[in-house]
């Protein structure tokens, strides 16, 4: 057997594994647990291997054949040198390993290793760029500090409101009534919910604004224009630094698209691949990241 290509999009969710051959023919693809590296590098090679095993079963291949693979590590939670180099010099099975953080192997993915940028508007937000071998990142400094234009933080304005409607201080909507509903129309309910609240339960409340906008409603429009402006701060952070192709990643993005600024979407692109494809681009040009400026 030839060499077989590991793409890994680790996130702190999911992780997404996918591998090639060398024809880049797909062998294959699964999807495990978290691969955050906080959770540790061992847990985080365990989904690895647990995903890669998974796809080379259902391909009929032997589990052998892991000694053949070239990974390509796009991981959360990869900040610096110190980190990527734990995870490279951590025990592997594998031919050769790469890392990088999974903005990075996302930017690398959406522009097929071309010049161009990322902005992720999911749970968090966060948004980063390769323009002329140099490293731009901006954002991703969480629910507390950042995550401007995230679903974590419209869900948390959606509350806010239903809280405002609790009090009559505004009217109650669809979306406030739908809201209450999940707590038993009681408001204390709310109160006692957010303490133990982590993003992503947050998260979940902005699915429904974006539901409600798309019935066209007032309160729910508002409140996704609000998130697009906050969005619109990390997308011009990349423009005003020179990049003109960025690619929107992220649940949100595509309830935002419609209310960020028309002269806006010129810089706008559909990426071309995902975090995996640059993974496994990153493998076949290992010197890309050695050169790159950061």
């Amino acid at each position: 057997m030839k060499n077989l290509y590991l793409g890994i999009d680790g996130g702190g969710t999911h992780c997404r594994s996918r591998i090639i051959d060398e024809e880049g023919i797909l062998i294959g693809e699964a999807q495990g647990g978290c691969a955050n590296t906080t959770i540790g590098i061992e847990q985080v090679y365990n989904e690895i291997l647990s995903s890669v095993k998974s796809i080379l079963t259902n391909a009929g291949l032997s589990h052998e054949l892991i000694k053949n693979i070239q990974a390509g590590l796009g991981l959360a939670g990869l900040v610096d040198n110190i980190e990527i180099k734990k995870i490279i010099s951590h025990p592997h099975p594998f031919k050769s390993v790469i890392a990088c953080s999974d903005a990075i192997a996302a930017c690398y993915g959406a522009h097929k290793g071309n010049d161009g940028g990322i902005a992720i508007f999911g749970t968090g937000s966060t948004a980063c760029a390769i323009h002329q071998n140099k490293l731009i990142v901006c954002g991703g400094w969480g629910f507390i500090l950042g995550d401007q234009g995230s679903g974590a933080q419209l869900g948390l304005q959606t509350l806010r409101q239903t809280m405002l409607a609790c009090d009559k201080f505004l009217e109650h909507t669809p979306l406030t009534r739908h809201i209450l509903g999940f707590f038993d129309n009681t408001p204390t309910n709310i109160v006692r919910w957010v303490v133990d609240a982590k993003p992503k339960d947050f998260g979940e409340f902005a699915k429904i604004t974006c539901q409600h906008a798309e019935k066209l409603e007032p309160d729910a429009i508002k409140l996704l224009k609000t998130s697009a402006k906050n969005a619109e701060i990390l997308i011009n952070n990349l423009i005003h630094q020179g990049v003109r192709r960025i690619s929107l990643l992220g649940g949100l993005s595509s309830s935002l698209l419609p209310y960020l600024p028309e002269h806006m979407h010129k810089n706008l692109f559909v990426p071309q691949g995902d975090a995996m494809a640059g993974s496994i681009f990153l493998v076949k040009h290992p010197n890309v990241l050695n050169e790159l400026v950061i």
